[in-house]
């Protein structure tokens, strides 16, 4: 088992979801406090938070992370009408491209179900001075960035333990 997979799993135990956007902010304006913010992938994220060793996690507190995997299966149970045994076209290539992901349907009908088109990342922060939440999704995750990743989340798992300490 690969790094992504052991992430994808650890991902996948997380008791209850969190919510996409902000819901007192437009996810439109993406220059308001709060908003939601979208990178095509890691590295772009990564330079543009400046996230390396003083990456400050009091001004952005990371509370929860998720892993989305899309699978053939997952497109199956949402965009295929089993009735006519095709895909809901418009609807699958709406979310294809709103996920940025370049695979076209027709090489979707030869995949296996279990087959991953694209791993998203999602995580949520708490901006604490100015009081907002910032949801940030990351497409394309690749098993190369796994390392990088797991060590920032888990200095991020540290420093929000170190908040609670009791002793």
């Amino acid at each position: 088992m690969n790094l992504l997979q052991k992430l994808i799993l650890l991902s996948e135990k997380h008791s209850y979801y969190c919510h996409d956007s902000n819901h007192y902010v437009s996810h439109v304006d993406k220059s308001s406090w709060g908003s939601r913010l979208e990178f095509d992938n890691w590295n772009i994220f990564k330079t543009e938070w400046e996230v390396d060793s003083k990456f400050d996690f009091d001004y952005n507190l990371l509370f929860r992370w998720d892993l989305q995997s899309i699978t053939v299966s997952s497109l199956k149970s949402d965009y295929f009408n089993d009735e006519s045994k095709q895909y809901y076209e418009d609807e699958l290539q709406q979310f294809l491209d709103s996920n940025q992901i370049q695979t076209s349907i027709k090489e979707i009908e030869k995949m296996n179900d279990s087959d991953i088109l694209q791993v998203n990342l999602k995580l949520y922060f708490v901006h604490q001075r100015k009081g907002a939440f910032r949801p940030i999704e990351i497409y394309n995750i690749q098993e190369s960035d796994c390392s990088e990743i797991l060590e920032f989340l888990t200095n991020a798992k540290n420093h929000l333990q170190s908040l609670w300490a009791l002793d």
